[in-house]
């Protein structure tokens, strides 16, 4: 017996090549679609978003903290719990309200026109650029508005030459000629 499509490069495996077997050959492929699935979160610091599931079905928020390793979202306000905290050094002890992380597969993205939860899909403009943009039935198809924050990120740093930085003049100086092979240290 086989398994793997061919979309995860696992195409012939059998069960003779592992001592799992049969199991080892279909784990192998869970774990190569779960890491797809981790590159896949459509969800962003600052977007706003519906819950379409769990305790606060229904209710918007905005995404305080996008935590990628474990598919999570944290919202201001919403899914809170209790936590019990024991008194240490340095902080009080007691019983504490936390707002508790969200898988991705339980919110949406708020459409930013008919306000309603949509899928998020990318379009190309004219200019190349790349936007998201409101995807599904009943939707605008609008352009989804990316976070300030995140445009601030993709403004380069100012670079100032530091004490341990090579001078642009060494750096730009042509130490080696190919036509004549001088620079070539004597081996």
């Amino acid at each position: 017996m086989q398994f793997g499509s061919g979309q995860y490069g696992l195409e012939g495996s059998t069960e003779a090549d592992s001592s799992l077997g049969l199991y080892a050959a279909y784990f192998d492929e869970l774990r190569f679609i779960a890491n797809d699935f981790l590159l896949r979160i459509s969800v962003h610091y600052d977007w706003q978003v519906m819950i379409i599931r769990g305790k606060d079905k229904g209710e918007t928020g905005v995404v305080k903290r996008v935590v990628r390793s474990q598919n999570r979202v944290i919202f201001e306000g919403k899914n809170l719990v209790k936590k019990h905290i024991k008194q240490g050094q340095g902080h009080e002890g007691g019983i504490f309200t936390v707002e508790a992380p969200l898988h991705v597969s339980n919110v949406q993205v708020i459409d930013p026109v008919i306000g309603k939860p949509c899928k998020v899909g990318i379009k190309y403009l004219e200019d190349g650029s790349k936007v998201r943009v409101a995807r599904g039935i009943g939707t605008s198809g609008s352009i989804i508005p990316r976070p300030e924050i995140l445009k601030m990120r993709t403004t380069p740093r100012p670079t100032v030459a530091g004490p341990k930085d090579t001078p642009m003049d060494v750096v730009l100086e042509k130490t080696y000629d190919p036509t004549t092979g001088k620079g070539m240290p004597d081996l």
